[in-house]
C-alpha cells in the first residue's frame, strides 16, 4: 500500500494525528518514497493536515523523479514548483542534471 498509507494507518491505530510531528515528519517520509505517486500521497497528507508543501519537499519530489531517470518528470515538477510560488533550488536543478546523466548513461551515450 505504500509507505504513506502504511504510516497513516499505524498512526491512526495508535490514535496519534500525523500532524503532531509537523513538517519534518512529512519530509522524512518523502525521502523514503520510491515513486512519485507515493510522494504525491505525502503531499496530499500535508495539504489535508493544513501543512504547506515547502520548497524542500518539492525538491525531494524532483529527486525521486531523478532517481528513476525521469528527466521529463523533473522538468514538470520544476514548473509546478514555480506555479506554486517556489523558486527551484540548486538541489532540484542538480537532480534534473542527474536524471539527464542517468538516461544518457543507461543508453550508452556517455
Amino acid at each position: 500500500i505504500g509507505i504513506a498509507m502504511a504510516l497513516q494507518h499505524v498512526l491512526q491505530d495508535l490514535g496519534v494525528p500525523i500532524s503532531a510531528f509537523g513538517e519534518y515528519t512529512y519530509t522524512s517520509l518523502l525521502t523514503c518514497c520510491r515513486t512519485p505517486k507515493e510522494a504525491r500521497r505525502i503531499f496530499q497528507l500535508m495539504r489535508d493536515q493544513n501543512h504547506a508543501v515547502s520548497v524542500y519537499s518539492w525538491s525531494i519530489l524532483v529527486d525521486i523523479h531523478s532517481k528513476l531517470g525521469d528527466f521529463e518528470g523533473c522538468g514538470l515538477v520544476l514548473k509546478e514548483m514555480a506555479t506554486h510560488g517556489h523558486a527551484p533550488t540548486q538541489a532540484a536543478y542538480t537532480s534534473l542534471l542527474a536524471a539527464c546523466y542517468k538516461v544518457c548513461s543507461d543508453s550508452g551515450r556517455v
